[in-house]
């Protein structure tokens, strides 16, 4: 999501020429850039969610908010090194154990998260959610279960 649902006042002026995100803003050099950034993304997100299926493919809609970094290992502004060994050491974790991630995400991520999937895109486009710790990808595991 990177926060593409926070209100304009939530984007700052910081010290990076990089977009640095928290919980409750994103800084940056060029305000300006994030706030076109946020309303591009979040008008192609609104009509991707108005659609069911794209060229007759059916589709579903999850997020993780900010990122992927941040809802599996906790972290924000990570550089490329420290994805590499935090997706590392996710895989060591998760290895020989893939059962348990639906209920990691959930408990770590989702549980503010309502249980119902439009609703949760309700609810990530509200305040500051979509730069906080939430996904709705645990919703998927409960709609398709493995057999």
């Amino acid at each position: 999501m990177d926060g593409a649902y926070i209100p304009d006042e939530a984007v700052i002026r910081g010290s990076s020429g990089k977009f640095y995100y928290t919980p409750t803003n994103i800084s940056c050099l060029a305000p300006g850039d994030a706030i076109t950034r946020n309303e591009h993304k979040r008008s192609l997100m609104d009509a991707l969610l108005k659609l069911d299926s794209v060229y007759g493919i059916n589709y579903e809609k999850y997020f993780m908010s900010c990122n992927l970094d941040h809802v599996l290992y906790d972290e924000q502004n990570l550089d490329a090194d420290e994805k590499l060994e935090r997706a590392y050491e996710f895989h060591l974790a998760f290895q020989d154990q893939e059962q348990i991630f639906p209920i990691f995400l959930e408990q770590n991520a989702g549980n503010d998260v309502p249980k119902d999937l439009d609703a949760s895109w309700d609810y990530i486009k509200t305040d500051l959610h979509s730069l906080e710790r939430h996904t709705n990808l645990h919703l998927y595991f409960s709609l398709h279960p493995i057999l």
